[in-house]
């Protein structure tokens, strides 16, 4: 063999050593910092329980309300169904507010926040469950089921919601009948022990000087297939002087996404560090990858005839 031949092998020997060596230093132990790994492992998940999480959506809610202020409603729906073809739907996915509110992803959930009102701060409507019906449309929740998940204790059946918006529209109080409440922690449970305004005091007094709020997900101007039930409202509601206008709820939401909860900072943080380890999971296996290609090449041109050992799996 030619002396320029054998240097030229005995460096690509050189380079297969050095490309054996890579997943070793992938395989740091990650827990000495100056070791330096070139993978970064991922920490353990934050943990959290269930009062924490029910924390959250509560503190969410509460921050909704101080934006608004006690003159002010916020009305949120659920979303509609999309037909996939005449007869199947697309995989339902509640809207987004409404379940940064309460994480619930049922259909046909309105929810109601009057933060002016100490007796009932937050209501959720929800449509009663018919188990015949479930049985081709999946399971519902149930009051404790719903309150479990969102946190919210006051559940009125979504039939409710009509007429209660018609009472503040004129400014009396309302209370369902005890068959249509499906849940209730409140003292006024009961149709006799019900107070004079059920506190929505302050949103009477605002609305009879023409500046009570109601809320509503408008982001734009024209229609729209995701808030037509927004813009539904929004025009009934205008049509008649209730002493009431309305507003874009949008802008808070989007001020409260960038200012993150230490939970939700916490969740971020875990989410970066996974994708982190991913791609730096990616960037060494593509480079050894890559050393070995080439080192076949250069092999096979000098005329060698040995195969690179396969890629390991890191």
């Amino acid at each position: 063999m030619k002396p320029v031949k054998l240097k030229r092998m005995i460096s690509c020997l050189l380079l297969v050593l050095l490309l054996n060596a890579l997943p070793v230093a992938a395989r740091e132990d990650v827990a000495d910092p100056a070791k330096s790994p070139v993978i970064r492992m991922t920490p353990p998940a934050p943990a959290f329980d269930e009062n924490m999480r029910l924390a959250e959506l509560a503190n969410r809610r509460v921050r909704v309300g101080q934006a608004i202020g006690e003159k002010g409603i916020v009305i949120l729906f659920s979303t509609e169904p999309r037909v996939y073809t005449n007869d199947v739907d697309y995989e339902y996915r509640q809207e987004n507010n409404l379940y940064y509110l309460t994480n619930l992803k049922q259909k046909g959930a309105t929810l109601v926040l009057t933060p002016g009102n100490a007796t009932f701060p937050a209501i959720l409507f929800l449509p009663r469950r018919d188990p015949r019906a479930e049985t081709w449309t999946g399971h519902m929740y149930s009051p404790e089921e719903a309150s479990q998940v969102s946190g919210i204790k006051e559940i009125w059946e979504a039939s409710e919601f009509e007429p209660f918006m018609r009472a503040l529209r004129n400014r009396q109080p309302y209370r369902p009948k005890p068959e249509k409440i499906l849940l209730s922690s409140s003292s006024a449970a009961g149709e006799n022990a019900i107070p004079n305004s059920l506190g929505f005091d302050k949103i009477f007094a605002a609305a009879l000087d023409n500046n009570g709020e109601i809320y509503l997900l408008v982001p734009g101007a024209g229609d729209s297939m995701e808030y037509r039930q927004e813009q539904l409202f929004a025009s009934e509601w205008s049509k008649s002087a209730s002493g009431y206008s309305i507003k874009n709820v949008t802008p808070i939401f989007a001020e409260m996404r960038l200012r993150k909860s230490a939970l939700e900072l916490a969740l971020l943080q875990h989410a970066i560090d996974i994708t982190t380890e991913a791609h730096e999971r990616a960037w060494v296996a593509a480079a050894e990858a890559n050393l070995n290609a080439s080192v076949v090449l250069i092999y096979k041109a000098l005329g060698g005839g040995w195969e690179a050992a396969p890629v390991p799996a890191i």
